[in-house]
């Protein structure tokens, strides 16, 4: 489960709300890449190889910059294909590694020996070995690499020492880099024969963050956890430490389907104790809370509830469990009703209505796997299909976007929420927190490896 953690102080004056964002931690620290679709980390390497655009022969694909950088446990790449592709599927985007720089060990392309090979369309990999091959997968290399979603620039990260069956694969202090289409006619990064040839740095390891403790009473936690079909109550001894441990104000379960809310109430109680509130809404989607929750309504198949903070200060959360795997048009759909639902909050024509400058909060299990146009609806307000769910319109207050929390994960030098060794596909960012930045300002977030999804979000109150 994984658990994502969002720090939020959230200050009360007049009618506004004041957020305040230090989510950037210990990012860029040594020069610390982190994997989390931000890039701007990558700016300070200077090394790397460059490529011609429209220099493709039949592809679509046109990559113009390849970089490669590196802890000591960690090797990272980022690469641009100049068009918006979806990197784990439906792709011939493959990485060769000449790990020891010998040109006649290895699987022989375009002047270099690649002892290993990896197919991100197909998310599988190959270690070369004295004219032997043995597979690799995304488990065996500890892969982390985003977007999940659509994109026309990746980076990701994976070890530099790794098994393939029982041969320990370690990646030498110079190294060759290829990337290539391997469709036909596809571009290849970089043209000239001989690779792209990398020095490893004495760069320092990952340091993990500890950011479960709270920093400040005020500060309120919300927490999103998807238990997976009920595993909450299968086995609670586990949940029931990391619950206790994150000690959150409101949770946001997600696949809770053979209980009700008031089950679950009972048990956060026991944690915890004084009076906590709950709801259920649709199928899975359960809401417990130290205030009051005022209201909830479904939201086709998701849920919105607006709780009392008291003293008149109220949040609006939409926990969310949206269509997983590749059903990209359900998924859209949903996250129109969504925005659709948001918009006609805020101008009181809905189910549920807000006052003006109340903080709007979207989380839970989004499974944003497939096209980026999902996302953008939700961050942007870009609706879809615009004669059923209206026109497209900016979302938070002050008519700007709402912002992404980008949730870091403690153990790991990237922002996945979800990962599953007996999976295909390499661990991913899943689960979300969208908030209104308006009149919220971030103080920090991160996920928590565990075995299936959990979010966390915290807000102080003055």
């Amino acid at each position: 489960m994984d658990i994502n953690n969002t720090l939020i102080k959230l200050m009360w004056r007049k009618v506004n709300y004041i957020f305040y964002c230090l989510i950037f931690l210990n990012t860029g620290i040594f020069g610390q890449i982190i994997i989390d679709e931000n890039f701007d980390d990558w700016s300070s390497v200077s090394t790397y190889i460059s490529d011609d655009t429209g220099d493709v022969v039949t592809g679509k694909i046109d990559f113009s910059v390849l970089k490669v950088d590196n802890d000591s446990d960690y090797l990272y790449l980022t690469f641009d294909t100049g068009e918006e592709i979806n990197l784990q599927d439906n792709n011939q985007v493959v990485l060769l590694i000449d790990i020891d720089n010998n040109v006649n060990s290895g699987f022989s392309y375009n002047g270099i020996g690649a002892d290993f090979v990896y197919e991100f369309g197909s998310r599988y990999g190959y270690y070369y070995r004295n004219g032997s091959t043995y597979s690799v997968y995304h488990s065996d290399i500890e892969l982390m690499s985003l977007p999940t979603v659509t994109s026309d620039t990746f980076e990701m990260a994976f070890k530099r020492k790794f098994y393939a069956d029982n041969y320990l694969v370690v990646l030498g202090n110079t190294i060759k880099v290829i990337v290539y289409d391997q469709s036909t006619g596809g571009d290849i990064i970089p043209d000239m024969s001989g690779g792209y040839s990398y020095q490893m740095k004495d760069n320092s390891s990952f340091v993990p963050l500890d950011l479960i403790t709270r920093p400040d009473e005020d500060l309120l936690r919300i927490m999103s956890y998807n238990v997976e079909f009920d595993g909450y109550f299968d086995n609670e001894p586990p949940y029931q430490r990391l619950i206790k441990a994150i000690s959150p104000d409101i949770l946001c379960f997600q696949e809770i389907y053979d209980h009700t809310s008031a089950q679950v109430k009972t048990k956060i109680e026991s944690y915890f104790g004084g009076t906590w509130y709950h709801s259920k809404i649709g199928d899975d989607l359960i809401v417990v809370s130290k205030y009051k929750i005022e209201d909830s309504y479904e939201i086709g198949g998701n849920a919105a509830f607006l709780i009392d903070l008291s003293d008149n200060k109220k949040i609006l959360v939409i926990n969310a469990h949206l269509y997983c795997c590749d059903n990209d048009s359900g998924r859209q759909k949903e996250v129109d009703q969504i925005m659709n639902f948001i918009r006609n909050s805020k101008a009181g024509t809905a189910a549920i209505n807000i006052d003006e400058n109340t903080p709007i909060v979207i989380t839970g299990d989004m499974n944003f796997v497939g096209y980026n146009r999902q996302r953008k609806t939700l961050i942007y307000g870009d609706i879809f299909t615009e004669s059923v769910y209206g026109s497209d319109f900016l979302p938070d207050w002050d008519n700007t976007y709402f912002e992404d929390a980008l949730p870091r994960n403690l153990s790991y030098p990237a922002c996945f929420t979800w990962n599953s060794p007996s999976s295909s596909y390499p661990s991913g960012r899943l689960d979300y927190f969208i908030y209104s930045g308006s009149v919220m300002t971030l103080e920090n977030s991160f996920a928590l490896s565990t075995d299936v999804s959990l979010e966390i979000f915290w807000i102080n109150i003055n």
